[in-house]
């Protein structure tokens, strides 16, 4: 299903507070077990056309709520 990631226990995963318009949000970047850059504990994953295999999506603390899912490329 489109806008769903259904197995996100899957995914190694990073997190970065951000704010938006104000509003302080969780921003997850996403990327798949099998793809584990030496770095990725103290740098950003940045994978240009990797395919659904690689998605960010914000998260609202104050709602609960995860918009802006977003993958990346072509998969």
């Amino acid at each position: 299903m489109p806008g769903v990631i259904t197995s996100p226990q899957g995914f190694y995963r990073q997190y970065a507070g951000v704010v938006i318009g104000g509003r302080r949000s969780i921003y997850i970047n996403a990327f798949p077990k099998d793809f584990i850059p030496k770095d990725w504990r103290s740098r950003l994953v940045d994978v240009c056309d990797g395919g659904s295999g690689f998605w960010g999506a914000l998260f609202d603390p104050a709602t609960g709520k995860f918009s802006d899912l977003a993958t990346n490329g072509v998969g």
